[in-house]
Parts: structure tokens; sequence; C-alpha cells
């Protein structure tokens, strides 16, 4: 395991860091080989934060995704891609301005069940990239 692996799994736990083609082909158009970044799944903000200051002295790059998936050719680039797909907590329920408060990972399933005990529910758009609900108010804008 390299060092930077070792420093990104001691900030989100070695299970949920991906290294190699078997576990990083999902993220790309195309078939990779020998993939060359690392794919990190942080839980927290606070995980996010820590992935960042590890990338920032040595200029690592830091990619994410918008829905869909990723070119092949950042496979055979040295860098951090964040899956936010555990990050999956609704930190916040505002009634009165109706809004609520979501990590990136939160579908609208999840959403839903939250506020139907409050006489609420919110109506996910009929085409979207992404079941995430921040990805989708984000794209919408």
């Amino acid at each position: 395991m390299s060092t930077l692996a070792s420093q990104l799994g001691k900030v989100v736990g070695e299970d949920n860091i991906g290294i190699g083609a078997e576990k990083l082909s999902p993220y790309f158009s195309g078939p990779v080989s020998d993939p060359k970044i690392i794919a990190v799944f942080p839980s927290s903000t606070g995980h996010v934060q820590e992935v960042v200051k590890i990338a920032s002295p040595g200029k690592t790059p830091v990619f994410t995704r918008n829905g869909g998936v990723l070119s092949p050719d950042i496979a055979s680039r040295e860098g951090i891609l964040i899956e936010f797909s555990h990050m999956k907590q609704i930190e916040k329920i505002d009634r009165r301005n109706l809004l609520v408060h979501v990590q990136r990972g939160v579908d609208f399933e999840t959403i839903n069940k939250e506020i139907a005990s409050q006489g609420m529910r919110v109506l996910a758009p009929v085409l979207t990239r992404s079941e995430s609900a921040a990805e989708c108010l984000v794209n919408r804008n």
C-alpha cells in the first residue's frame, strides 16, 4: 500500500479506500488497468476536510463524480477520487422553512422516509443523473 493510501486509510478507515482495477472500474466509462487513482469513501464532512488536507501539500489532484462515470484517462493519473456514497446522513430538518440539510450521499427515498412522520414529502425530479438529492439540486441550478 502506498504512503498516500496509508494516510487516507488512517482518516476514513482502510475498508473505506479503493485501490486497483477491480474496485475502481465501476467509476469509469471504459476499462481501466493498473489505475493510479485512489478512491476514498468518507462518511462525514470532517473526513472530506482531512482528505483535502492530505492532498494539499503535495498538490495531489482530487476528483469527484457528478452523477455518471469518469473518463478512463483520469484513472491513470495519481490522485484521489472522493466517492460520497457513504455520506448518507440527514443533518437537519427545518420544517418552518421546508428545508432538509443533507450530506451529499442522501437520496430522495431516505429524505421521504425521514420526513413522512412530519406529514411531508419531497418529489424527486423526473430526469436525473444521480440518486443524490444534493447533486440533483446542484445540476438544477
